[in-house]
């Protein structure tokens, strides 16, 4: 028998617990490839965009943006961020404000930005969605240590616009006309159908197919509703069957005079808008 050897003594080093010191973010040209969580690499090309200063930054953002543990996990997402920002360097062109990097960058210039896009025709929920990505990339500019922004932009970066957001109105799928038109229907429909409570079901063929009838209507009186499997029920199934008569929606047509359907619900909805 031999005895159990005796294991070393751990010991552990002052450096053992600290997260690894990842990298420094780089960007070293305006063509890049970002892979966000979700939908794959997503390529962005901004070798275009001038001045060179400000699109580096703003590129840097983006891939931070995009990267691991930033806010943009799916692939749309970033490319939506890739289509909008060159946007913003179109209205910084046409300004002629000597601008070379983020330290040039103003309040006025997103004030400016947010007419200008209101200039071209966007409406006011469109344009909020490009103030937003364009507020989000120079916020992230704006936390980098070596990166120098004026007192007053990063003021106005605390929002997005100084206008109330407004939703979206669609437009109605629908002239007037025939919307009247519509709504009228549905409103007969809807009278038919308080009319269709309580009316007993018109006798039709034989007695036996009378009895049968009056046993089903019973059972429902009495407990709300019928089963498919009732023992009453497949018994008028089967009369009705023999006789050709329809039974495709038969369970329906019985239960139509103590009950709502399904069917009704789209006369409800057409019938409650406005006149």
């Amino acid at each position: 028998m031999t005895r159990p050897r005796h294991g070393r003594r751990v010991s552990f080093h002052p450096d053992d617990g600290a997260a690894p010191i990842e990298p420094a973010d780089s960007v070293a040209g305006l063509r890049f490839t970002i892979t966000p969580q979700v939908g794959g690499d997503a390529l962005i090309d901004y070798t275009r965009l001038k001045p060179r200063r400000l699109a580096l930054a703003v590129a840097r953002a983006l891939r931070q943006l995009g990267g691991s543990g930033g806010p943009l996990t799916v692939r749309s997402s970033v490319k939506a961020y890739a289509v909008t920002l060159p946007r913003f360097f179109a209205y910084l062109e046409q300004t002629r404000d000597r601008i070379g990097g983020p330290e040039d960058l103003r309040a006025h210039h997103l004030d400016g930005f947010e007419a200008w896009l209101e200039a071209e025709g966007l409406s006011r929920t469109h344009l909020f969605t490009v103030l937003v990505k364009v507020v989000a990339t120079l916020r992230r500019i704006a936390v980098e240590p070596d990166v120098q922004i004026s007192t007053d932009l990063r003021e106005r970066m605390r929002y997005i616009s100084a206008k109330p957001f407004q939703r979206a109105r669609p437009r109605d799928a629908y002239s007037p006309f025939v919307a009247r038109q519509l709504r009228d229907a549905a409103r007969a429909d809807v009278e038919r159908l308080f009319r269709r409570f309580g009316q007993q079901t018109a006798g039709e063929g034989d007695a036996s197919l009378h009895r049968a009838t009056k046993v089903v209507e019973a059972v429902i009186s009495e407990h709300g509703r019928i089963g498919h499997e009732h023992p009453a029920l497949k018994s008028l199934y089967f009369i009705r069957m023999r006789r050709e008569l329809p039974i495709s929606t038969l369970i329906e047509d019985l239960h139509a005079p103590h009950h709502l359907l399904a069917r009704d619900l789209p006369p409800f909805l057409a019938g409650c808008g406005k006149t």
